[in-house]
């Protein structure tokens, strides 16, 4: 048995890493850029993107419901009282001390520490999509 992936493991592979190229729609490369990346046509990344794309607006729909039941059960009143109320608590100081830091961050209030991990965050992201990019993840492909 050969260890060479078929065409249709290859092409499932290269899906993968299109939608990770175009998953964050604020730092998508074009699609000639991404072909190029993959080392592919033009053409194929948008078959590509056709094929996957309702497969991601599914997704997005799922999570718009999750969001719109989410919030009907437990509408931001509630949510804020409750993280009062383990903000004020006398028991559990890790839970108070990260209730406070979450009204700070909702409040527009960032440590510097919490900056730095974000753009550390951003910087890994950014890597990990050159990675995936390039057919050199750090993990297997499935």
């Amino acid at each position: 048995m050969s260890d060479k992936p078929n065409a249709k493991d290859k092409a499932e592979r290269r899906r993968r890493k299109v939608i990770a190229l175009f998953s964050d729609a604020t730092n998508a490369p074009t699609v000639t850029d991404a072909a190029k990346i993959l080392g592919v046509a033009a053409k194929t990344i948008e078959r590509d993107l056709k094929a996957v794309r309702p497969d991601m607006k599914e997704a997005e729909d799922k999570l718009e419901e999750y969001q719109r039941r989410f919030k009907e059960r437990l509408p931001i009143e509630r949510r804020v009282q409750l993280l009062a109320e383990i903000a004020e608590q006398d028991g559990n100081l890790f839970a108070r001390y990260k209730a406070l830091q979450r009204a700070d961050a909702l409040d527009g209030i960032i440590t510097e520490g919490e900056r730095l991990k974000v753009e550390r965050q951003r910087e890994e992201r950014q890597r990990a999509n050159v990675r995936i990019a390039a057919g050199n993840p750090r993990f297997g492909d499935g």
